[in-house]
């Protein structure tokens, strides 16, 4: 008993591992390497210390709304994506 016991906990185990550390999705497509992410420039990219980049976001009602409405206060964004 204690063998077989032994025997699935190694195989659960070596399972755990294995989706852990596999780079393919579910959906097939292989994560970007990071060297492309790291040369993947855009026009105005965040940095620590300096004002965000404006952007503009509809709120529930369509009335469109941009960060720099509430310069100088702080601002929580909370982004919710479903599938």
């Amino acid at each position: 008993m204690k063998r077989i016991l032994i025997v699935f906990l190694a195989l659960f185990v070596g399972l755990f591992f294995y989706g852990c550390t596999n780079p393919q999705n579910n959906d097939g497509i292989q994560p970007q390497p990071q060297e492309e992410i790291a040369n993947d420039t855009t026009e105005t990219a965040p940095v620590e210390g300096k004002i965000a980049p404006d952007f503009e976001l509809e709120d529930l009602k369509g009335e469109k709304i941009a960060l720099s409405d509430f310069r100088g206060k702080p601002v929580l964004l909370v982004f919710w994506a479903t599938t």
